[in-house]
């Protein structure tokens, strides 16, 4: 836990856009609510499968209101093999009233150690639609992964989010963050990462966002590794005097490790965007090899 904590607190450090330090702070703070999902397995313990989901719904958030979902998903596996992992949060908010705060907070989070030929499925599949002017809905969902001495994994960790309808005066955010990590010998591993954001519909005088962030480490001679990341995000109709901006990285960082193949790319769409607005399409792909 307290590994993870760091992950996120670097990832503040080194991120500029202020929207993504602000929900990275409020993830980072999310790791310390006691529920959620638990599961523990280990001792010589094989076949294991661990299906975590999290179905959360919220309607007509009356004026001056906050609505929130927050789901989080925890499992460790220690001396265990041949596991299958899938965990899922499903968050949807519908009707925004004025004045009002709506948001989904979506957190998986599983840790590997000495554990062999390992399935992990995390997904977030979070939706705002209808918000009231002036108002903030915000989708929120991060994966993270960690590995210790853990070989033969298949990883995958994606965010679903999109945000309909904004309106007067409002702001809307989709943030996505998918963390791997993998030290001391872990080999043979397949990580592919993902964010798919949409944020469509958005009236004067209003700011959206869609901010995504994907991130892998291998250390310790970690060899053997096939690397995809990937972010597709959109923004569609724009009104007048406001600001849309799609903001994607995806970083991949080896250390000691040989034959890796990395994949990255990021595909950014903004259309129909009126007189006196802006908008702005920022995206980053970095490897690095120690």
């Amino acid at each position: 836990m307290q590994k993870k904590r760091n992950n996120l607190k670097e990832q503040i450090k080194k991120n500029k856009n202020l929207i993504f330090v602000a929900v990275a702070v409020l993830a980072l703070a999310s790791y310390v609510i006691p529920f959620g999902n638990v599961a523990q397995v280990s001792g010589q313990s094989y076949e294991n499968l661990v299906d975590q989901v999290n179905l959360q719904s919220a309607e007509n958030i009356e004026d001056g209101s906050l609505g929130i979902n927050f789901a989080r998903n925890l499992a460790s596996f220690t001396d265990s093999s041949f596991n299958t992992l899938s965990q899922l949060n499903d968050q949807s908010i519908d009707g925004v009233s004025d004045e009002s705060i709506a948001a989904n907070i979506g957190i998986n989070d599983a840790t590997f150690d000495n554990s062999n030929f390992n399935e992990a499925t995390q997904t977030n599949t979070q939706s705002i639609e209808n918000v009231g002017d002036p108002s903030l809905a915000a989708n929120i969902g991060v994966n993270d992964v960690d590995f210790e001495d853990s070989d033969n994994n298949v990883i995958d960790q994606s965010n679903t989010q999109s945000i309909e309808d904004v309106t007067h005066d409002s702001q809307a955010a989709n943030v996505g963050a998918n963390f791997a990590d993998f030290e001391d010998d872990s080999e043979d591993n397949s990580v592919t990462q993902s964010n798919n954001q949409e944020i469509s519909d958005v009236k004067k005088d209003s700011e959206a966002a869609n901010v995504a962030e994907n991130d892998v480490e291998l250390e310790d001679d970690s060899d053997n590794n096939v690397v995809d990341q990937s972010n597709d995000q959109s923004i569609d109709d724009v009104k007048k005097d406001s600001s849309a901006e799609n903001n994607a990285e995806n970083n991949a960082e080896f250390t000691d490790s040989d034959d890796n193949d990395v994949s990255q790319s990021n595909e950014q769409e903004i259309d129909d965007v009126k007189k006196d607005s802006s908008a702005e399409n920022d995206a980053q792909n970095d490897v690095s090899f120690e």
